[in-house]
């Protein structure tokens, strides 16, 4: 992980550059989990050259969430394109942010990032430099 050169101190990134051999993959457990508990997951993804450079259309922006030891819930779970509101109207990069909602079957869940969108499929452009930010999980409410 590296600090964006537009990022405050503190605020880190992960980077994955696209191969065609193989997924990047970053993961990390999460502990202390409630099972039956609801969770949030909730990260935000851009094209790094978007970022540096404004491309004439957004490019498309693929990275996957997994999460091992909890159930998925469909109805909860989003993508949400939006630009970067950190930069003047005329230079406003696409960046995705995703919610997933699930139910910790265990007291940890291993969360993994993939850049591709499935075994054998790239789902993107071979060399496409993605940026991770703001990861984070939460407990979520029922009303």
């Amino acid at each position: 992980m590296r600090r964006s050169k537009y990022a405050s101190r503190g605020d880190h990134v992960a980077i994955f550059q696209r191969h065609s051999s193989q997924a990047n993959q970053l993961s990390q457990t999460a502990t202390g989990l409630q099972p039956g508990k609801l969770y949030t997951l909730s990260y935000v993804v851009g094209d790094f050259d978007d970022i540096a450079e404004i491309k004439p259309e957004a490019p498309d922006i693929l990275l996957t969430a997994t999460l091992e030891g909890a159930e998925v819930i469909p109805s909860g779970t989003y993508v949400h394109r939006w630009p970067n509101t950190y930069r003047p109207k005329a230079k406003l990069a696409s960046q995705d942010t995703h919610r997933i909602l699930f139910r910790a079957q265990q007291d940890r869940v291993v969360i993994t990032f993939r850049d591709w969108q499935a075994e054998g499929v790239p789902g993107g452009p071979e060399g496409q430099r993605l940026v991770l930010n703001f990861v984070s999980l939460k407990p979520y409410y029922e009303q």
